[in-house]
């Protein structure tokens, strides 16, 4: 696994432990697209073009080895 998404100082922080991410796509309970980035190679990245609103938000991270997550966040 090693996919964390976390809050810190109204950002989003993901974080992988072990592959890079490649790309980044966040969605809203209707399934609005609020934010995509589909060239990080990265361990790590931040958001801070979502403003908190104590919503959940679905994000697709995809990683460079093809490995794919949604995680979840209420932010």
């Amino acid at each position: 696994d090693g996919i964390r998404v976390f809050e810190e100082n109204e950002t989003i922080i993901v974080k992988s432990d072990y592959e890079n991410i490649q790309s980044i796509e966040v969605y809203d309970i209707l399934g609005r697209n609020l934010f995509v980035n589909k060239s990080i190679n990265a361990d790590r990245f931040y958001i801070n073009s979502i403003k908190p609103s104590e919503q959940t938000l679905f994000l697709k991270i995809k990683l460079t080895n093809g490995g794919q997550k949604i995680e979840k966040i209420i932010f």
